[in-house]
């Protein structure tokens, strides 16, 4: 019952996005998303590839989209998915 709660509250609090990203940069991404305090929160899902899983604070979903548009080529950072549970 508790992870289905909790699973609700995120998916009102925040948009997910799906990317893939240059390995070696993984750390600087995490490192800019902590620039933004609270807006944004990363976790690995798969570091072989390495795909990384964004939540994006409703309300912050185009700042993140400005972000990710700039350092797309920077970095080699590709957007696959967003799960918009609005």
């Amino acid at each position: 019952m508790f992870k289905e709660t909790k699973d609700l509250i995120l998916a009102t609090m925040f948009t997910a996005y799906y990317l893939s990203i240059n390995k070696a940069m993984t750390h600087l991404m995490r490192f800019i998303l902590e620039g933004y305090d609270n807006e944004f929160y990363m976790t690995t899902i798969d570091k072989d590839i390495p795909l990384i899983k964004v939540l994006a604070m409703k309300g912050s979903e185009d700042i993140f989209m400005a972000i990710v548009e700039d350092l797309k080529e920077k970095i080699g950072i590709e957007l696959i998915t967003i799960e918009n549970n609005s």
